[in-house]
């Protein structure tokens, strides 16, 4: 008979430098980590883009609803056996109503691969739902990024507050031959319709809140007015409805001596 000891299989735990957003990666168990990527991969291979359902009142701009990314997600992996669960590690409650939770969200496949990650979000909130907020859009951050869900729409175009002309339903339809006195007028056309384009600015409460954002996460008056100026505005009263909300994007990130964290 074998008195020796027997040896138990290894857990291996390996941890990767946080990136920028606060995002840790452990491998928890990896007895066959290359089937769990495969299946990852093909969870990917299937993913479709996603229209922006979701709508802001407040601050006038559309978003992807949580639900819209687990309703994609959610039979993709269940047919990989791929199961996820998370819990909040930490809460911290910031000046100004803002909320700071991070999330351990941990997956697991049918071999026995288990893979944790962190994730760190922000929420504004003065009422009592602020860490749900902030648990919710932590959640839909992750799922976007670790699963590259896109939307419908080029994120470039709308944050420096100009239109986006390279775009539209048309586009790849274009006729090869164009008529030169067709292309005139419809030059014509746009122009006119240029001219009676009225810029929408937001109202006052909107941009008190945007400065309150800011200075909870302690963005110096001078940063501000870079930011400013790189949206092309050299005044809070030449912001526009359609850049507002990248505004707000930015500056609800906390600021550093370093930079933006």
């Amino acid at each position: 008979m074998d008195d020796s000891p027997t040896q138990e299989t290894a857990v291996t735990e390996t941890a990767v430098t946080p990136l920028p957003q606060g995002v840790v990666v452990r491998f928890l168990a990896a007895p066959k980590i290359g089937e769990f990527f495969a299946a990852l991969a093909r969870v990917l291979a299937k993913i479709t883009t996603l229209p922006k359902d979701g709508f802001n009142q407040h601050f006038q701009y559309s978003y992807l609803k949580e639900a819209q990314a687990a309703e994609m997600l959610r039979p993709l992996l269940a047919a990989e056996g791929v199961s996820i669960m998370y819990g909040v590690r930490r809460v911290n409650q910031l000046a100004a109503g803002l909320v700071e939770v991070t999330l351990e969200i941990v997956m697991g496949d049918k071999h026995g691969n288990i893979v944790s990650t962190e994730m760190t979000g922000w929420a504004k909130d003065t009422t009592d739902k602020g860490v749900y907020k902030a648990i919710t859009g932590t959640f839909k951050y992750w799922e976007m990024k670790t699963f590259f869900l896109s939307t419908d729409d080029d994120p470039e175009q709308e944050e420096d507050g100009k239109p986006d002309q390279g775009k539209g339903k048309a586009q790849g339809k274009r006729d090869p031959k164009p008529n030169g006195k067709a292309q005139g007028n419809k030059t014509q056309e746009l122009i006119k319709d240029a001219q009676k384009t009225v810029v929408e600015h937001p109202t006052k409460e909107q941009i008190k809140e945007f400065f309150s954002i800011a200075k909870a996460n302690q963005w110096p008056d001078g940063k501000l007015k870079e930011l400013l100026g790189e949206h092309g505005f050299e005044a809070s009263s030449e912001i526009t409805k359609k850049a507002l909300p990248a505004l707000v994007k930015a500056v609800s990130a906390p600021y550093s001596a370093g930079g933006v964290q």
